[in-house]
């Protein structure tokens, strides 16, 4: 029979080594020794890791090491779910990334001059309806200048705003849109 204390020092070196695990993730409140009965039990409560703390891997790769766990079992994840917590752990939000390879000629012209036709009628002397599309665009969020990387472009949010239908697929090949109408009882009102 293992010595808990023990256990507990082994458990604390792994956690700790960034060769094991690549992110720190529990406290000294999460592990305990219990006793119960005559037996001496290591009990380890795993928090759930934060979106920015995922994923969680083991052996310094998170393709092979990155396991997510299901009712009684832990399952490895796939490549994409990998990818997906890596795009959610960014404190940049997802449509503000600057798209590889598209540029002002994936946006639909008709969709941004419907758009700047509502703004002007809600807001006609808003100063951004004197710029031209692409300054409109940036001021939406639409093109940006990545900073760290000087990447400059239209962004996700941009695209799927005002993008032409085929760009769209062309980014994102299982977009689809869907709506749903509900009418009010009140004529004037939808």
């Amino acid at each position: 029979m293992r010595n808990p204390k023990n256990l507990q020092q082994e458990f604390w070196d792994n956690h700790n080594n960034r060769q094991k695990l690549n992110i720190s993730i529990c406290s000294n409140s999460d592990v305990e020794v219990k006793k119960i009965n005559e037996y001496q039990l290591l009990i380890i409560h795993i928090p759930r890791a934060t979106r920015t703390q995922r994923p969680v891997y083991i052996n310094n790769n998170p393709m092979t090491g990155t396991y997510k766990r299901n009712y009684e079992g832990d399952y490895r994840c796939h490549k994409e779910e990998i990818e997906q917590m890596f795009r959610d752990a960014s404190n940049e939000p997802q449509d503000f990334q600057v798209l590889d390879n598209f540029n002002f000629n994936d946006i639909d012209p008709e969709t941004l001059k419907v758009f700047r036709q509502r703004f002007s009628n809600r807001e006609p002397d808003h100063p951004w309806l004197a710029y031209n599309d692409q300054q409109l665009l940036h001021q939406l969020g639409g093109w940006r200048r990545d900073r760290n990387s000087s990447k400059e472009g239209l962004t996700v949010a941009g695209l799927l705003m005002f993008g032409r239908e085929r760009s769209i697929l062309d980014a994102f090949p299982h977009y689809s849109l869907d709506y749903q109408e509900k009418f009010s009882d009140d004529p004037e009102k939808r």
